[in-house]
């Protein structure tokens, strides 16, 4: 995504900037400008909003993979308009990747790599496979909106998982819950996610019966209330990402409170 076109004097301001924006004639040009200087101002509430005009008035099937890339990046650190809500919620890693013969990139299958990590949500992974990639192809600028957006879905995931840690420690279920049901409004939950919203709705309820479970996954554990397996199955995950760590401890403590029971 090149740089924004809009005169120097209006960078740096924000209400310039969406003054600007309401009183020229609304196009795809002049609003893909602002978007990628709020992008840049870090405003990405107002980004969001520019894009879900943007996204109507797109024509190109290249720029639309483009656009629901950021789409799905910014539902991690910001609240989206409605249209995008339901968008995002659907996408697919074929909608998000660079098509084949998309001409305005080079080294497509490693960017596309960068891209399902994303997906996968493994933000830190992605970050430090598109420094190495950029640096290599020497094209970090022509890739400023996602080098910012990864960066910022890095940030925002860190301040997610200290937020829900403290509030489990806490044992303020009801906050937990409030919290990720609201996420879930904007973007669907991972499966660990998933895993803490289930355990805190039972937790309230006092729901600890122990249902039979022959999935083998530790979603499908959790939600028979097998917390001692879906502990084991987390953990044989290997995973080191922040939630995952947030879900183990969660299970952890609900696995010592059963013992304290008994």
């Amino acid at each position: 995504m090149e740089n924004s076109k809009i005169d120097i004097s209006l960078k740096g301001s924000t209400k310039r900037l969406l003054d600007y924006y309401s009183n020229e004639e609304i196009t795809f040009e002049k609003s893909l400008d602002v978007f990628i200087l709020l992008i840049k101002l870090g405003e990405y509430q107002e980004a969001s909003n520019i894009l879900n005009k943007i996204y109507v008035l797109n024509t190109d099937i290249y720029n639309k993979q483009d656009f629901n890339y950021y789409i799905y990046m910014l539902s991690f650190v910001t609240e989206l308009p409605l249209f995008l809500q339901s968008l995002t919620k659907a996408l697919q890693f074929n909608d998000i990747r660079i098509l084949d013969d998309d001409k305005r990139y080079k080294d497509i299958p490693s960017y596309n790599g960068v891209r399902r990590k994303i997906f996968k949500r493994r933000f830190c992974d992605a970050y430090n496979e598109f420094a190495e990639i950029s640096k290599r192809n020497n094209d970090k600028d022509k890739h400023d909106i996602e080098y910012r957006l990864i960066n910022t879905c890095i940030n925002e995931n860190l301040k997610n998982c200290l937020l829900l840690n403290n509030l489990i420690n806490e044992e303020r279920y009801e906050e937990v819950i409030y919290y990720l049901e609201n996420i879930n409004n904007n973007r669907n939950l991972s499966n660990e996610e998933l895993g803490i919203l289930y355990i805190c709705k039972n937790v309230l309820n006092e729901d600890f019966e122990v249902k039979n479970n022959n999935d083998g996954s530790f979603l499908s554990s959790i939600i028979n209330k097998d917390y001692q397996n879906a502990y084991l199955l987390l953990k044989e995950l290997n995973k080191n990402d922040g939630i995952t760590g947030v879900l183990a401890n969660l299970l952890q403590s609900q696995i010592n409170h059963k013992l304290k029971r008994s």
